[in-house]
């Protein structure tokens, strides 16, 4: 959940993440790849990432999103798709 994130990022690490607060049933996964300075986020509805993981990346971290919507509004596959995208190395699918 986004409220739950941890204290301090590491130099290297990436997540997968569920856009609701820690105390809603959950909502929409995004994840994200962080490489030193550089963040690759995914949303597969292509929207830019929220204020508390764009804090959470740090505010030197240059982050790249995806531009092109890759699920539709009824569709509950955001999480496969996350997954999809890490595995294939930030490719979008």
């Amino acid at each position: 959940m986004r409220d739950t994130l941890p204290k301090k990022v590491r130099k290297n690490e990436s997540g997968v993440v569920n856009l609701d607060t820690s105390v809603g049933k959950g909502t929409h996964w995004v994840c994200y790849m962080k490489m030193g300075d550089t963040v690759h986020y995914y949303d597969s509805f292509a929207v830019p990432p929220p204020l508390e993981i764009s804090k959470y990346l740090g505010i030197n971290s240059k982050i790249f999103y995806n531009s092109e919507q890759e699920q539709q509004i009824k569709q509950v596959i955001c999480g496969h798709l996350c997954l999809k995208f890490l595995a294939n190395g930030f490719r979008t699918v």
